[in-house]
Parts: structure tokens; C-alpha cells; sequence
């Protein structure tokens, strides 16, 4: 068996609340697990949203995002497919392909994201740092995500509010 020569990297176990709190694009955006943390093996985040939030269409060069729906209700669109998942609905959503989330139903919603490779966690931490809003900062936002290598596509579909079924 070859050895490994990859650093080994401690575990990393948080509570329920823990980890890094951002606010990023109408989202509360909490850091479980960074690029950093996870020898860059993973990025993973929660995100709590109100009704009708979400991130803009975009499309990950290099990663693949799956995604836990906690609580509510979100729906999703990939490629030419959407799709309505709540509580324990699972999605992954694959590199090169567009796509996006938003929360949908009266209440906020509550996601686990998990990107592999990390460090598109790293977004959101610049997004809190630069209190960068869509749309007033939109060509800032494009800027940045082709710096962490993916694309923005488009604006946030829209979903009226209350919306529960395709």
C-alpha cells in the first residue's frame, strides 16, 4: 500500500449553533467546516433564509454541491430541471451545470451545504465582509465568484411568496 503523505487533519464537531456566523445576500450563513479546516477537502455550510431568498443562478467549475434541506421548504432548478424538496430532502447538484435554491412556503427555511473541494464557503465570508447586496453589487459579486471559480449566470428566479408545488 502507498503512503499517504497528505497531512492528517483533526475532526471537526460542533453543536447545533456553532461555527462561523456570516450574513451574506439576505441569508444567515453559518461556517461548519472550511477549506482550511478540512485540508480542503470539503466546505461545508448552514444556511438559513427567509421566504423568497436564495442565491443567484450560478454554475461551480470545480465543485460538487449537495445539499440537506433541515426545515421548510425550497425549491430547486437545475439545468432545465426544478424541483420542490422540504424537510430531509436530499439534492446534489453537480460542477457545469446552472443552478440555484431558494427558500419557498411562509417561513424561513434551513439548509446543510456540503462543496467538495472546499472553499466555496470562502464567498461568504467575503460577501459579509464586504456587505456586498444584489442587485446594487452585482458586477462586485460576478468578480468575486470568478475568483473562487464559478460564474453567476442570473438573478434570483422568482417564486411568489407562499408558493409549495411546481
Amino acid at each position: 500500500m502507498p503512503e499517504r503523505t497528505q497531512q492528517q487533519q483533526p475532526p471537526i464537531m460542533l453543536e447545533a449553533g456553532e461555527g462561523r456566523v456570516l450574513e451574506a445576500l439576505g441569508m444567515q450563513v453559518v461556517v461548519k467546516a472550511s477549506r482550511e479546516a478540512s485540508g480542503g477537502s470539503v466546505g461545508i455550510v448552514e444556511m438559513l433564509m427567509p421566504p423568497g431568498e436564495g442565491p443567484p443562478m450560478h454554475i461551480h467549475r470545480s465543485e460538487e454541491e449537495a445539499i440537506r434541506v433541515l426545515e421548510g421548504r425550497f425549491r430547486f432548478w437545475c439545468g432545465d430541471r426544478v424541483w420542490d424538496g422540504g424537510e430531509g430532502a436530499t439534492v446534489l447538484l453537480p460542477r457545469g451545470i446552472p443552478h440555484t435554491f431558494q427558500a419557498i412556503g411562509d417561513a424561513p427555511a434551513r439548509l446543510l451545504g456540503i462543496v467538495t473541494p472546499g472553499g466555496f464557503e470562502g464567498f461568504f465570508v467575503q460577501c459579509d465582509a464586504r456587505k456586498l447586496r444584489l442587485p446594487e453589487d452585482a458586477a462586485a459579486l460576478r468578480a468575486l465568484a470568478a475568483e473562487l471559480d464559478f460564474d453567476i449566470t442570473g438573478p434570483k428566479p422568482t417564486v411568489p411568496r407562499g408558493t409549495r408545488t411546481c
